[in-house]
């Protein structure tokens, strides 16, 4: 029995072998070169509506399976003019043994080696490119049209069961090249080293196509699944995922899309990268807002878009280790792309905000704002608790906006420093010069929690009130401080002068012409009230009233701080005031009893301070002939 099993079994793979080699004899009589080529040049002719020439004939290969290889294949469109889509070196196609038996020429996969794609711009080319292929008389040609129809009797409906089910089969594209220009006019560019697959059975089925390449020096992967591919180069409504990821950024769309004149995309939307100036560089877009921001962003939100707007609904925003909720909508206003909405922060860092407007000063580089001129912003932000640097920022409220060639920066509330901070602050441009200007005021703010936020001592302990008001022009960014004039307004309630007694000051003018006056730790000057004026210009700060309110004395000045030398010395500003210490009524009615009209004939003391900006050193006191105006 086991020599019989033997027996039949080397009978069986004996016949196998006899049957495996009149294949091997009887393919290549069985099959024709040219009947290959001229099926190959109507499918490649058929899938893409392009004139196919093969200048070669076929090479035949039927180990380890049967496949045809031609070399020298090229496709050129209907116009003869025009540049070649793809010259390839070379083309396999596998071919179906069984259909070969039977006299059938068929492909199961198609693999285009080393090819070189041109065009003139990537989404004007497949556009064109579908067009032409519904046009062309081939099986996926007709399949097309009649999904149009389809599509045209019931948009939102399609019945699938009427497609015309026309196979296509697996295309391989091995270490292509794509050359292409970003818009009409622009400079090219080049994809390199690009390995594509695009997976389509049947045309009533699910397609797929998978690609890798180098794009702008980074390794770039994209992937596209269609649920009715048909449906959707039809112009109808797919189910569809799109991706396009690299190390230097990624984007994925997971939703509804119809692409044609209307198209609408409904879905979700995730992105992600690792600092968005290394995006914008992966990308090719070198002029945008966001060149000085580094750090990681992640973003998702539902998306839709139709032509001329698009809509960002249940935005999570993560940027650095800021998170944001919210919603954005993009349009169109004037011919400009407009980007309007609101984000709430959980917490936030302006000073990375910042950056987007601002680059690295050490650079010394003038931004390019021409941007201003290209697109319109609207953006409104809040968060419970912001830093500025040293500076803490609650309840914040604020909007950015860029319109009429302008960028405006409102604050419309923070609180800072046990008060509140409002301003409004504008860039301008005029070609390749700027100008900046603004108004920043504030109420209650504790000068001693500003001057520890500065890491600036100040000898004054008081609550105050301030008005700056201010315009620079400026072709760099650190010019805007250098050209900076405008008007500072102060008013502090009552508090107190560390370091000096007013009254040692009296008494020292009094008796000589000139004095120094040391600081001391141990004695102070309480006011009632102090009241400051001051320009700024040419980096100085001219005082143009300081009256400072000590019981029943008064202390009026006027005078400059020259803000130049306090960056070079760092040991305060250099000042110099022409001063009046008098004595005045305790209100503005007539005197009614001698005390007050002892004051009123007490005869004021003239003088000129000068010193450090309240050195430790302390101050220099000298009689002045120069009588302060406005008492």
């Amino acid at each position: 029995m086991h020599k019989k099993i033997v027996k039949y079994v080397g009978a069986l793979i004996f016949l196998l072998v006899i049957v495996g080699v009149a294949i091997f004899l009887l393919l290549p009589l069985v099959v024709s070169t040219d009947a290959i080529r001229i099926r190959l040049a109507q499918d490649l002719s058929a899938w893409t509506g392009y004139n196919v020439q093969l200048r070669e004939a076929p090479h035949l290969d039927l180990f380890p399976y049967p496949k045809a290889s031609l070399s020298g294949v090229t496709l050129t469109p209907m116009n003869d003019e025009a540049a070649p889509l793809m010259e390839a070196e070379r083309i396999e196609v596998d071919l179906s043994l069984f259909d070969a038996l039977l006299g059938h020429i068929s492909f199961s996969q198609t693999r285009i080696i080393n090819p070189h794609f041109v065009m003139e711009e990537p989404v004007k080319t497949v556009a064109d490119f579908f067009d032409t292929l519904s046009r062309s008389q081939g099986s996926l040609g007709s399949a097309v049209r009649e999904a149009r129809e389809i599509v045209e009797k019931n948009p939102d409906h399609p019945d699938t069961t009427r497609l015309l089910n026309q196979p296509f089969g697996r295309i391989v594209i091995e270490n292509g090249e794509l050359l292409y220009r970003k818009s009409l006019g622009g400079m090219a560019e080049k994809i390199t080293a690009l390995n594509a697959v695009v997976e389509w059975p049947e045309s009533t089925r699910a397609a797929s196509f998978r690609a890798n390449a180098l794009w702008h020096g980074q390794a770039t992967d994209l992937r596209i699944d269609a649920m009715q591919a048909l449906i959707l180069l039809s112009g109808g409504t797919s189910d569809l995922r799109a991706s396009l990821n690299s190390l230097s950024g990624g984007i994925t769309f997971e939703g509804k899309g119809r692409l044609s004149d209307n198209y609408i995309f409904d879905g979700r939307l995730s992105a992600r990268s690792p600092g968005w100036n290394k995006t914008l560089d992966w990308l090719g877009y070198h002029q945008l807002l966001g060149q000085g921001l580094k750090a990681p962003l992640v973003w998702e939100s539902d998306f839709s878009a139709q032509p001329g707007h698009m809509q960002f609904n249940n935005i999570i925003f993560s940027f650095d280790k800021d998170n944001a909720r919210g919603a954005l909508a993009t349009g169109y206003q004037d011919d400009l792309p407009l980007v309007s909405g609101s984000l709430a922060f959980d917490r936030l860092n302006l000073d990375t905000l910042i950056a987007t407007f601002f680059p690295d000063e050490e650079k010394n580089e003038f931004l390019d704002l021409s941007v201003l001129d290209r697109i319109g912003l609207d953006i409104r932000m809040s968060a419970p608790e912001a830093k500025l640097g040293n500076v803490t920022l609650n309840n914040l409220a604020a909007a950015i906006q860029i319109r009429n060639g302008k960028g405006i920066f409102d604050l419309g509330n923070a609180n800072a420093f046990g008060g509140a901070i409002q301003s409004n602050i504008q860039i301008s441009r005029d070609n390749d010069k700027a100008g900046i200007e603004g108004r920043i005021s504030g109420n209650s703010l504790d000068l001693q929690s500003i001057a520890q936020a500065f890491q600036r001592p100040f000898p004054v302990i008081a609550k105050t009130g301030f008005i700056l008001t201010m315009h620079a022009p400026f072709t760099h960014w650190p010019d805007v401080l250098s050209k900076m004039q405008g008007h500072l307004t102060l008013n502090m309630s009552s508090g107190t002068l560390k370091g000096y007694d007013i009254h040692s000051i009296r008494r020292a003018i009094s008796s000589d012409d000139k004095t120094h006056i040391e600081k001391s730790d141990n004695v102070s000057t309480g006011f009632d009230r102090w009241d400051i004026e001051s320009t700024i210009t040419d980096e100085n700060l001219l005082i143009d009233k300081s009256s400072m309110f000590i019981g029943n004395w008064r202390l009026l000045a006027k005078g400059k701080a020259d803000l130049q030398n306090d960056g070079v010395k760092k040991k305060g500003y250099q000042i110099k005031l022409h001063s009046v210490l008098e004595k005045v009524p305790r209100s503005d009615a007539s005197c009614q009893d001698v005390t007050c009209v002892a004051n009123s004939l007490v005869k004021p003391l003239n003088f000129l301070l000068s010193g450090n900006g309240f050195p430790d050193d302390g101050i220099d006191l000298e009689k002045d002939n120069e009588i302060a105006e406005d008492r």
